[in-house]
Order: structure tokens, then C-alpha cells, then sequence
């Protein structure tokens, strides 16, 4: 049981060497090759890479690529067709495996070939940092879990927490690449959907680095037609699997919560889900954004809709300091070191 780990790569430079040493760490024993793929970075990320290859003394094979084409999703699916493992492990560039992760797993996968391994995941901002309290579902999470209970439930994980069989992801089909956000939840909805079950654990963790500007996960108007496209990716693959009322309750917290997250942008998508929405049980969520009881007693005052518009109008406010800060900074420094004249 040897496993591929698979690591998309984009201006990595900074992170990736925590990253590959996670990896090596987990031993040669389990981990037959780590396949980097360099999704066009225009820093020094392939630099670094070579250095690492230059000073492996693991029997562990690092294998650097250059995506041909561009994101990271494309550039999985490139390092899912080149790997040679029997079983793969994602992992995000600036993520973190923990102690024994993969080991563990594949103890737990023993005679399971349909069966994928999910584990827990903290935040944290740099190696050295203090990590954010566990999710709660991971609190106390059920050792096994049927799909169909997962992906009804939901419950946020990112790529590195899983571990499968190659040919589990191979039914799942390839990463959507015209995806820009919420990548990873549409495609592990589909690979959890084709296995006969999962296995999980709080006793062994990844690390998920939070606080990234250029992260994918951030929301942004261009994104919300993709927002909704995952969407429909979810209700697709779960009525195949049932049209229980649990179903259509699980379907309709995603279209709200798109709702949510889209508002104001996009008023014509979010009738579409909003008419969604009319042929669905009621859904039974909150507002994301309403994290605080003050921000929850807030909302019913004056409603949710206030409140994102504050809180985009604060955003915009930060944005423009910003703007204007670096702006004297270089206006500043060109005074300080002015010109040659001719």
C-alpha cells in the first residue's frame, strides 16, 4: 500500500519547503512519491523544489512538473494521470500534514479498497503559530460514516484530510477546471458519493494555512457564477443518491447559503436560486456571516441584508486605506531617492 502525494503549485516560494518536509516525514515506508506541480509560479517555487530533490536522502521520489496549462485544478488532474501510487493524498502547496497521517490511514484502509479515510484539520497562520479550536463536528466524530450521511451533513474539510484508492477517485472523474471557487467541495462531493463508506478520525489532523490574500476560497463577485455551479454539482450528485426529504433539506441550505454569499451581486442568480429554493422543503440555516450573538441580535433588528452592505461598505473603506498607504509610501521613497537628472 504505497500512496502519491499529489501538490498543485502557484508562487509556493515562501511555504512549500514546510509543505514537502511534512510529506518526507511521514516515511518511505507508506509514501511512494511526491508529484509538485509548478502551475506557471513566477517566483522562485521550482527553485526551491530542485533544492529539496538535490538534498533527498528518503527513498521517497520528488517529482517536479510543469503544468502546461494553468490552475489548480488542472494541474491536479495532470498530477492524478502521472501518479503511480495505489493510493493518493492531496495536499494544497501551503498545507500541512500531521505526525503519522498517512500511516494511520492506510491502517485503517486495510482490506478496504472502497473506503476513503477522512481526518481532522486545524487552522494556523504560520508553523510556529497558535491554532484555532477544532471544527465542531470533529469534536466527537462517528468512526464510520455512510456517504450519503456525509454529504448530507456537509462538513467542511479541505483536500489533504482525505485518503483513498486510486480508483475511488478515477470513478469520481477529474477536477472541474472551470471551477474558481469551492473546488474541493464539489469534487470530494462527487469522489465520497462513489465510495461504499468513510472513515474518520480526530486522532490524527492536517494543518490549514488561513490569512492568504491569494487564496481561491476568498469571495469575490467574478466567482459567484461558480459559486452556483457547485451548487448544482451538489444537488445532482446527492438526488442520484436520494430524494429523501433529508436531501432536499441538505439542497436547500446550499441554495440559501448562496443566497447569502452572493448577495447583492448577481440578482438574476440569485432568482434562479431563489426559485430553487420554492420547489424545496424550507431550509434551516442562518445567514453565514452571522457568526456573534450581537451580530445575530443585529440582524433581527434591522436584517441580514443591512448588514452585509456595512460590512462590504468597511471592507471598502479598508481597501481604499490601503490603496491610498501604499501610495504615499511610494511617493515617499521617490522623494527620498529622487530621480537623476538628465
Amino acid at each position: 500500500m504505497h500512496v502519491s502525494v499529489l501538490i498543485p503549485a502557484y508562487n509556493a516560494a515562501a511555504f512549500i519547503s514546510e509543505t514537502i518536509k511534512s510529506c518526507l516525514q511521514q516515511g518511505g515506508e507508506c509514501v511512494k512519491e511526491i508529484i509538485i506541480i509548478d502551475d506557471n509560479s513566477n517566483d522562485s517555487t521550482r527553485k526551491v523544489v530542485q533544492e529539496i530533490i538535490s538534498n533527498n536522502e528518503t527513498s521517497i521520489q520528488i517529482i517536479l512538473k510543469k503544468n502546461n496549462k494553468k490552475g489548480a485544478c488542472s494541474a491536479r488532474n495532470y498530477a492524478l494521470s502521472i501518479s503511480s501510487g495505489e493510493y493518493i493524498q492531496w495536499l494544497d502547496a501551503d498545507d500541512i500534514l500531521g505526525p503519522r497521517k498517512i500511516a494511520t490511514q492506510l491502517l485503517s484502509l486495510q482490506g478496504h479498497t472502497d473506503v476513503l479515510a477522512v481526518c481532522e484539520w486545524r487552522r494556523f497562520h504560520s508553523v510556529s503559530s497558535t491554532l484555532y479550536e477544532r471544527e465542531e463536528f470533529w469534536l466527537s466524530p462517528p468512526e464510520n460514516i455512510a456517504p450519503l450521511s456525509w454529504i448530507q451533513n456537509n462538513p467542511m474539510t479541505i483536500p489533504a484530510c482525505w485518503l483513498g484508492n486510486k480508483a475511488i477517485f478515477a470513478l469520481a472523474g477529474n477536477w472541474d477546471e472551470a471551477l474558481q471557487i469551492n473546488q474541493d467541495g464539489e469534487y470530494f462531493t462527487r469522489v465520497v458519493s462513489k465510495a461504499r463508506g468513510l472513515i474518520a478520525s480526530n486522532s490524527i489532523r492536517v494543518f490549514y494555512r488561513s490569512g492568504l490574500d491569494s487564496s481561491v476560497s476568498r469571495m469575490s463577485p467574478t466567482k459567484i457564477p461558480s459559486l452556483l455551479k457547485s451548487v448544482e454539482s451538489y444537488e445532482n450528485v446527492l438526488m442520484e443518491m436520494s430524494n429523501s426529504k433529508g436531501s432536499e433539506i441538505a439542497v436547500a441550505n446550499m441554495y440559501q447559503s448562496y443566497i447569502y454569499r452572493s448577495y447583492p451581486h448577481h440578482p438574476q442568480l440569485r432568482l434562479k436560486a431563489k426559485k430553487k429554493l420554492q420547489t424545496l422543503p424550507p431550509s434551516n440555516i442562518q445567514p453565514d456571516m452571522l457568526i456573534s450573538p450581537f451580530s445575530k441580535w443585529l440582524a433581527s433588528l434591522v436584517g441580514w441584508r443591512l448588514i452585509v452592505r456595512l460590512r462590504l461598505f468597511k471592507s471598502y473603506l479598508v481597501s481604499r486605506s490601503v490603496r491610498e498607504q501604499k501610495t504615499l509610501d511610494w511617493k515617499t521613497l521617490s522623494n527620498d531617492h529622487p530621480s537623476p537628472r538628465p
